[in-house]
């Protein structure tokens, strides 16, 4: 398979994992997707992502400290694209075409 062609195939079935593949590619900095991102999706739906992902100040105890929480939230997460990737799809693997 080309690679034009599972570039394509990502695209129509999972744009997700299209999408952190220009960054892991850095065709496109996360910066950059992040900002066109959040300026295609309505207050409403990135209200309701920050909150699924314990964001939003619902999720802020009365007793935490603003910057102790946000650490602890980059703590959990690795920085990782290639497990960012396998939290949204699975692993490269379990999408190969061997054909």
């Amino acid at each position: 398979m080309l690679a034009n062609d599972f570039n394509t195939r990502d695209f129509n079935f999972r744009p997700a994992h299209y999408a952190l593949e220009l960054v892991d590619d850095c065709s496109v900095s996360a910066e950059a997707l992040l900002a066109q991102c959040l300026t295609y999706m309505s207050d409403d739906e990135i209200r309701q992502m920050l909150d699924a992902n314990e964001l939003s100040p619902s999720h802020l105890d009365d007793d935490d400290d603003e910057a102790v929480y946000f650490q602890r939230i980059n703590d959990r997460m690795d920085g990782d694209h290639e497990t960012a990737l396998e939290s949204v799809w699975g692993s490269n693997d379990d999408w190969r075409d061997d054909e």
